[in-house]
C-alpha cells in the first residue's frame, strides 16, 4: 500500500530505534556535508543524519541505506509516521557522482509528493519498496554537496567556464524598466577559479561588488554553474552562499539568471540578466 494522499496536520511522528541499513555508502562521504538544497547533513557508512526535511511538522530525518544498485541509493526513514492508522516509512531515491575530494553531485530521483511537500513516497511499515518503485529514470534534479571542511578552509574551487570569460561592462536586467545597469561590470579571468558581479545599485542593492567561487559547471543539463559567495548579503537566499546560475549565449550575449538551490525551479531566480560587449583585455586579477 502507498501512502500519498494525505496532508501534514495527519503526520505523527514516533521514533523507533533499530537501524535496517544494509547498503553501505562509499568511503569517500562519510563525515559532515552540506547539501545546496538540504543544508548540512552526516554521512555515515549507511545512513544520513540530520537530513532536513520539507514534510509539516518535521525537521530532519534520519534515513537508512536499504538497497543500492551502481550509483543509486534507496534510503528509508527510521521514523514512523502515523497516517489514518498506518505505520508508514518515507522512501527516497538518491543517485551520487563523485566530482571532486570536495565535491558530489546527486540527483533526486524520486517524484515530488504534493502532500508531503518533499522529494519521498510513504510506504506501510510491513511493505519493502525496491528501487523500481521508488526511483523513476530521466527524472531528477541535480544537486551538489560540499565538503564540510573545504568550505570552513576556503579549499573550494574549480575553473570558471569558458562561456562566461572576459570583462563585461554592460549588464542589462531583465526585470529592470530602464534596461541597463549603466555602471556595473561582470568579470571572469581566463584560467580563474572567480568572477566578480558588479552591479548598479539602481538595478540591484545586493549584488554590488560580489566575488563569486566557481564549484563546479555541468554542461550537459543546460550549463548550470554552482558558486559560492561570502557577501552577507545573500546569505538571505542561500544561507550557506551557494547559488546555482543558468548560463546561455545567444545572438553575441550571455546570459545569467541566479537561483539559490534548484537551476530547474523557474520561480525561485533572484537575478537575470545579459551581458554584453566583452572586452577581454581588461581581465581583472582577483
Amino acid at each position: 500500500m502507498v501512502i500519498t494522499d494525505f496532508v501534514g496536520t495527519y503526520l505523527l511522528m514516533t521514533t523507533i530505534s533499530y537501524c535496517d541499513g544494509v547498503c553501505n555508502f562509499p568511503d569517500e562521504l562519510r563525515g559532515v556535508w552540506i547539501s545546496l538544497y538540504n543544508g548540512p547533513m552526516v554521512f555515515g557508512s549507511s545512513s544520513i543524519s540530520g537530513y532536513n526535511t520539507f514534510i509539516p511538522n518535521m525537521q530532519t530525518l534520519h534515513l537508512n541505506c536499504v538497497e543500492s544498485n551502481s550509483t543509486f541509493y534507496i534510503l528509508k526513514s527510521s521514523h514512523v509516521f502515523k497516517v489514518f492508522g498506518h505505520d508508514v516509512h518515507m522512501y527516497m531515491c538518491l543517485e551520487m557522482e563523485q566530482q571532486s575530494g570536495s565535491v558530489f553531485q546527486y540527483y533526486i530521483r524520486t517524484d515530488f509528493d504534493n502532500y508531503l511537500n518533499e522529494f519521498m513516497k510513504g510506504h506501510v511499515q510491513t511493505n519493502t519498496s525496491t528501487l523500481d518503485e521508488v526511483c523513476i529514470p530521466g527524472m531528477g534534479n541535480e544537486i551538489l554537496l560540499v565538503r564540510n571542511v573545504s568550505l570552513m578552509q576556503r579549499s573550494l574551487g574549480s575553473l570558471c567556464p569558458q562561456i562566461i570569460h572576459g570583462y563585461y561592462g554592460n549588464i542589462t536586467q531583465d526585470s529592470t524598466e530602464n534596461g541597463m545597469c549603466r555602471d556595473g561590470y561582470f568579470d571572469s579571468c581566463k584560467q580563474s577559479t572567480h568572477f566578480k558581479l558588479d552591479i548598479d545599485i539602481n538595478c540591484s542593492n545586493i549584488f554590488g561588488n560580489t566575488t563569486f567561487t566557481c564549484v563546479h559547471y555541468i554542461e550537459e543539463s543546460g550549463s548550470h554553474l554552482y558558486a559560492w559567495t561570502d557577501n552577507v548579503k545573500l546569505y538571505q537566499f542561500s544561507p550557506f552562499g551557494f547559488f546555482c546560475m543558468n548560463v546561455s549565449e545567444a545572438d553575441g550575449a550571455v546570459k545569467i539568471s541566479i537561483h539559490p538551490d534548484l537551476c530547474s525551479k523557474a520561480d525561485n531566480t533572484i537575478l537575470s540578466f545579459q551581458l554584453q560587449d566583452v572586452f577581454g583585455k581588461f581581465c581583472f586579477v582577483f
